[in-house]
């Protein structure tokens, strides 16, 4: 019975610091590009990050591309206003926010089609 209610509390305090963005978690995001572009580190272009402004729903979103898969990077390159996207990104919000999450995966619907005609 005693561990049943640590397992209550310590699940209870997890869901409280996950919600108030202490702990990393994964977001899918999906919607229509509005914009994207690319800002370079002023030391190294490999380390800047694209910055992409959802149309629908209205979100702005920061990618770190330092640790990021060539595959990731080349699919957000090609990617252009009104492309319908998809991605999972882990992190808190706040991280999110500021451009120090991880993409985990990234679909340009668009793109897909256009290379499966090749």
């Amino acid at each position: 019975m005693g561990n049943n209610v640590l397992t209550q509390s310590l699940s209870g305090a997890m869901r409280i610091a996950e919600r108030i963005g202490l702990i990393a978690q994964d977001w899918e995001v999906s919607g229509t590009v509005s914009r994207i572009g690319f800002v370079p580190h002023f030391k190294a272009a490999r380390q800047g990050y694209y910055i992409v402004l959802l149309n629908e729903p209205l979100e702005l979103i920061r990618i770190p591309t330092a640790n990021l898969a060539n595959a990731y990077i080349e699919a957000l390159a090609l990617t252009t206003p009104g492309d319908e996207v998809n991605m999972v990104i882990s992190g808190n919000q706040q991280a999110i926010v500021e451009g120090n999450a991880k993409m985990i995966a990234f679909t340009n619907h668009m793109l897909v089609g256009d290379l499966e005609r090749l």
